[in-house]
């Protein structure tokens, strides 16, 4: 049987007896989901259910309340047609006589034999809809010929599919992502890449991710020709591009992602109390992320409470939460790969003290103007940039943040309390880009995150210095404020996608007056 000949060589825990009882019962029994049993697992359950039939991600078989339909691929929202779409776009922004390579992922290890979980490079995921590490997608367009599309994956191996779980191999593929141009093993990637090299061609490669096959294929093609050094170019800049402008499917995964991350920071704010530790914020944000339908939270999230609020992305986040202190939190879900990047700034006792209510009203005027800024063909990133540092010395001067100097006194040196720009284009990367210089347009989505942050006395930097020079009150020292909002531009204007999110002062202290949940009296720390 499968079970004696084929698990003899695992480790003790994979055959103890619950194991193998479970791995080889009858397909008849109510541990196989039905719409298994017509795979003809009855008869080879033991193998099939680690390897043969079940696909190498979620699909409409097997994930039917993830994946509505066989037309569906990765998400609910992704269409096969919609990475048949973004193929053709990214064909027709690359130059003639070139192939340009979109490489997966690889699988990193965390310790030793441990890997991190794995996450799909995004344009990889939105030209293939394929979450498998280690393949790439070469597009080829030659002048005078039918633009090409050549997807290099992983063979199956039973061995590696019964401890990693399955792949889709190539005998799978087309049909599984309809993929209608020319499907290889990943590792006759190097011939075809070179031949097409020494043959003249440019090579278009993407790097972002320092996919370390790409590194070396990068390597060899130079040391072959050093003197066609000048045909291989970097395709990042045409990738930015292709994902500049949002389509509806993009905007209603972001819509979600920003909810869900909303509810997620409503229940941190509620539930913050004294003597609890940020690593306790960072888990509520996450469970409730998760509970909600997230995949993951969408990069190390800083929660900074006290003076540890002025490090721009701390994320040591193992600091106990002080009484009267502000907490400032900037994080965010993934969900089906499209992150929310929120930033929001509270009081841990639930009550802001009137310097932090004031700066945080300051930064909350200036970033409310920014806001309303954000019209299609008005301003670009850099105008919108130059705009926040106004309006937050000018706000400063009216707070009396700062006293006895000009308002050009506080811009010259605006960068002591404000050394980060307004914000960054946003969609499935966290970071995105863009010309700084491009008049805003419709489909695009940015992030929209003045802050003012006061050094705390002793910090013997250059900061400190400043901030004395400028008459900034001690009581405003150590404290660092950052609110930040998701806007999508519209045809007319603007929506905030995150706007479920609190940041009025008394929609604040008025939610965490309420009850706490009873996961929050259960907090121990270490």
């Amino acid at each position: 049987s499968f079970v004696t000949h084929k698990l003899g060589h695992l480790p003790k825990f994979l055959r103890r007896k619950t194991f193998l009882n479970h791995s080889t019962r009858n397909a008849s029994q109510k541990c196989i989901p039905q719409f298994l049993t017509s795979h003809n697992l009855n008869k080879t359950y033991s193998r099939s259910f680690l390897t043969k039939d079940l696909p190498p991600q979620a699909m409409s078989l097997t994930h039917p309340h993830v994946i509505p339909s066989s037309q569906h691929l990765g998400s609910p929202y992704h269409l096969l047609s919609s990475f048949q779409e973004y193929r053709k776009k990214i064909l027709s922004l690359i130059p003639e006589n070139s192939i340009a390579i979109i490489p997966a992922n690889e699988k990193v290890m965390m310790t030793n034999d441990i890997p991190y979980t794995f996450r799909q490079n995004s344009d990889y995921f939105m030209a293939t809809g394929l979450h498998e590490p280690n393949g790439f997608l070469v597009l080829e367009k030659i002048s005078g010929e039918e633009s090409k599309e050549h997807l290099f994956i992983q063979q199956r191996s039973e061995d590696e599919e019964r401890w990693d779980g399955a792949r889709l191999g190539l005998e799978r593929a087309r049909d599984a992502l309809g993929f209608q141009g020319e499907i290889r093993n990943v590792e006759s990637l190097e011939g075809f890449v070179m031949n097409r090299f020494l043959g003249g061609n440019r090579v278009l490669v993407q790097v972002k991710n320092s996919n370390q096959s790409v590194q070396r294929l990068i390597q060899k093609m130079l040391a072959t020709n050093p003197k066609a050094r000048e045909n291989v170019l970097l395709l990042d800049g045409i990738m930015d591009h292709a994902k500049m402008h949002k389509s509806d499917k993009d905007i209603e995964i972001l819509r979600r992602a920003a909810s869900i991350s909303a509810h997620a920071i409503k229940q941190a704010i509620k539930n913050t109390k004294p003597g609890m530790s940020e690593a306790h914020i960072e888990a509520i944000l996450e469970f409730e992320s998760r509970i909600k339908g997230a995949q993951r939270l969408a990069y190390p999230p800083v929660i900074a409470s006290g003076s540890n609020s002025i490090v721009l992305h701390y994320v040591a986040n193992n600091q106990l939460l002080k009484d009267g202190d502000l907490l400032l939190i900037d994080a965010g879900c993934e969900y089906y790969l499209y992150p929310s990047d929120i930033s929001r700034s509270w009081p841990i006792n639930g009550k802001f003290t009137e310097p932090q209510k004031t700066l945080y009203q300051a930064v909350l005027n200036a970033q409310k103007k920014l806001i309303e800024m954000c019209q299609p063909g008005k301003l670009s990133f850099n105008e919108l940039h130059e705009a926040s540092i106004d309006l937050l010395a000018q706000e400063m001067l009216n707070f009396g943040i700062v006293n006895g100097v000009s308002k050009n006194d506080v811009t010259k040196s605006i960068r002591s309390f404000y050394p980060h720009m307004v914000g960054h284009p946003l969609g499935i990367d966290i970071h995105q880009n863009f010309d700084n210089d491009l008049k805003f347009e419709p489909g695009m989505v940015i992030t929209v995150e003045p802050g003012l942050y006061i050094c705390a006395r002793g910090t013997d930097t250059n900061d400190e210095g400043v901030h004395d020079r400028l008459g900034v009150p001690e009581e405003y020292r150590g404290l660092g404020i950052r609110i930040e909002d998701n806007i999508f531009i519209t045809k007319d204007g603007y929506e905030n996608l995150t706007h479920e999110t609190p940041k009025e002062i008394e929609e604040i202290e008025s939610l965490m007056r309420e009850d706490k949940d009873s996961y929050a009296n259960r907090f121990e720390c270490a």
